[in-house]
């Protein structure tokens, strides 16, 4: 108790936006005057409504994790979700979970005490207080009288004992089936079975696959996988071209790329902020002559030779938020004389649905050629994207 003060006491002194704590009965309590600096309208969750149920439950699986606070928590957390059978509650827990295994750093949580001996039994409270910067998560998860045992009940070995092979290479989409049949796989030399293990919980950085209650197994273990975005394909116009004599002609080229995102846009954005990419643009018009630029993230201002003709939008790089739809005029080549020339192009991301992702390229050219020269007007312009990659 008195360590869990002293902690309490040098948070507050370092961390002057965290409002004011005290302690009653083993349980956080809020400061009904600085709710304000915690609270947040655009929470999602509120850890003061959860009003969570849990019953007895058996640490006996990580009786021999009992001194890391985040394998206890997670286990706990994991149970929450068997002893409430609602929807909306398991799918908070669930972001809690995600949360913990993400930025377990960013929680003050007292656990109950636990029975280290086998055979022991303890009950007591749960408290939980998020201190990190999302304002999603909101207000102090107290639970009270957890019963807790530390008991050989079924004669149940861990999981892990059959899942060791836990890092996952080369997956390309995010669901229960296909994770589940790549630990089959992986696994299997092992003694593991298909119904040994389900998936719980899915988020762009793992996965944690939970004993089945009909197998001789019990508690969980965590899935890493490789970024399933790192080998995101290139794309690239066909050239737009336009010829005219005593006419006008246009052209136009498109082409995309149309991602699936398995686990929805708000998912996606939890992990994701930014996109760069490597961008070549070859564009030409007769009065102007022909450029060929290649930009990405580190070749931000290319060197070339420019005509002292100011009518030239050159591509310059500029790096994409994911929250948004956005549109970037990547060139522009404009010639005026007798004769009119004109191409350009655009590089556009939008959001077609919560589960789908677009990344487009188009190229245009444009020409106007006068009966009163002999001389043809004439435009071309080719665009690639290469080197997608999301942070």
């Amino acid at each position: 108790m008195n360590k869990l003060l002293s902690i309490l006491s040098s948070i507050s002194l370092l961390i002057t936006s965290i409002p004011t704590l005290a302690l009653e009965n083993n349980q956080l309590i809020l400061d009904e005057k600085e709710k304000d600096h915690l609270y947040s309208k655009y929470a999602t969750i509120n850890l003061d409504e959860l009003n969570l149920k849990i019953g007895e439950v058996n640490l006996y699986t990580i009786r021999n994790k009992l001194d890391d606070e985040k394998e206890v928590t997670m286990f706990l957390l994991v149970e929450l979700i068997k002893n409430n059978d609602n929807k909306d509650k398991e799918q908070e827990i669930t972001e809690l979970i995600k949360s913990i295994v993400k930025n377990f750093e960013d929680w003050l949580i007292t656990l109950p005490q636990l029975p280290l001996i086998e055979g022991s039994k303890t009950t007591g409270n749960l408290s939980m207080l998020y201190l990190g910067e999302n304002n999603d998560i909101v207000g102090i998860l107290n639970i009270e009288n957890i019963s807790l045992i530390n008991k050989n009940k079924n004669t149940k070995y861990e999981l892990s004992n059959i899942i060791r092979d836990t890092d996952i290479n080369n997956i390309s989409k995010l669901n229960k089936e296909i994770l589940e049949e790549n630990i089959l796989q992986k696994n299997i030399k092992y003694g593991l079975k298909e119904t040994y293990f389900s998936i719980q919980t899915i988020t762009y950085e793992s996965a944690i696959a939970k004993a089945t209650e009909i197998s001789h197994y019990s508690g969980f273990v965590i899935i890493t996988f490789d970024d399933i975005f790192k080998n995101i394909k290139n794309t690239a116009t066909e050239l737009a071209q336009s010829d005219a004599y005593n006419s006008e002609q246009s052209n136009f080229k498109t082409s995309a790329i149309e991602l699936d995102i398995d686990l929805g846009k708000n998912n996606f954005l939890n992990s994701y902020t930014y996109m760069d990419y490597s961008l070549n643009a070859n564009y030409y018009t007769q009065g102007m002559g022909r450029f060929n630029y290649t930009i990405n993230q580190t070749q931000i201002d290319p060197k070339y030779e420019a005509y002292k003709n100011t009518n030239h939008v050159k591509p310059k790089y500029k790096r994409i938020n994911l929250n948004e739809n956005t549109t970037i005029n990547t060139f522009e080549l404009m010639y005026k004389n007798v004769n009119q020339e004109k191409t350009f192009g655009t590089l556009t991301t939008r959001w077609l649905s919560d589960f789908k992702f677009e990344i487009r390229l188009n190229v245009n050219t444009w020409v106007w050629a006068t009966a009163w020269n002999a001389y043809w007007a004439r435009a071309e312009a080719s665009m690639a994207i290469l080197e997608i990659r999301f942070s």
